[in-house]
């Protein structure tokens, strides 16, 4: 496991991963502007308040570094947005690249997790089936029903192990004007091993007031998220609201288990300082 001492770095480090790698569309929509530089980079900050795990009662409240990059390539694309590889295209149909990032947490810090292993950095990566539902490009609006089937991964970047696999099947609706707007709407599901890794509590690790409990696999609660950013020449801005219902879940029985339901709420400011002469095809 991570040091204790460790973790605020490592959070600063991994945080804009986080950006990076939410779910957004990956339909090459129409777009009603002009064509783009291939590639743009910049630097800038932001924020996060959000639980320790979700179904956690404790929050933290952090400052990162933004890195800015957009590549907008034919299969690859990356934006603020996420990072996006096309496998598979036909019509409304695809197959792509999904990934989203569990942040660390240190159980000396956490009440209800104090005196148990800490929980590494968890990586989800895995495709995601996607249908392309409708694309309006005169009024810039989107919408695509996903399925990411993800494979967890943790590290304290020492060793790695897996943790089972996490699923949400969703609804993506992106509405592009002088301000980009996304939204996301569907429900979570994740496997034994998966729930096990942030709500089991082994013998070992019991209390009186944190009996032993195995967690099993099935349903993981109801996720929405929102997403408002706007492109200026030289800055770019945005802010994202990410809400959890965990009520009826399949380990709402859990001692770790302290509230139904999970928010967490970010912003940032990067400025862009690189882009290249070449524009997208």
């Amino acid at each position: 496991m991570a040091q204790p001492v460790k973790r605020f770095t490592l959070l600063s480090r991994v945080i804009p991963l986080f950006l990076l790698l939410s779910p957004f569309n990956v339909f090459a929509t129409h777009d009603n502007v002009m064509k783009k530089p291939l590639w743009e980079f910049g630097l800038g900050v932001g924020g996060l308040n959000a639980p320790d795990y979700r179904g956690s009662d404790e929050r933290r409240s952090i400052l990162f570094p933004i890195p800015y990059f957009v590549y907008r390539g034919d299969r690859l694309f990356v934006d603020r947005r996420g990072a996006r590889g096309l496998i598979y295209q036909h019509e409304n149909l695809a197959i792509n690249i999904s990934g989203d990032l569990g942040l660390p947490v240190n159980s000396e810090k956490n009440k209800a997790r104090n005196g148990m292993p800490d929980l590494d950095i968890a990586f989800l990566l895995g495709p995601s089936f996607d249908y392309l539902i409708y694309d309006k490009p005169q009024s810039g609006s989107s919408l695509t029903f996903k399925v990411p089937m993800q494979l967890v991964i943790t590290t304290d970047f020492s060793s790695v192990d897996t943790q089972g696999w996490f699923s949400f099947p969703h609804f993506n609706y992106i509405h592009k004007a002088d301000w980009t707007l996304g939204t996301t709407l569907g429900l979570t599901f994740g496997s034994e091993d998966f729930h096990n890794y942030y709500y089991g509590v082994a013998p070992q690790f019991a209390t009186t007031d944190r009996p032993a409990y195995e967690a099993s696999g099935g349903y993981s609660g109801f996720r929405t998220s929102f997403t408002l950013s706007k492109r200026f020449r030289r800055f770019w801005i945005g802010t994202a609201m990410r809400y959890q219902y965990l009520g009826g879940t399949v380990f709402e029985d859990s001692p770790l288990f302290k509230q139904n339901y999970s928010l967490a709420i970010s912003a940032g400011i990067s400025w862009i300082l690189f882009s290249s002469s070449e524009r997208e095809k």
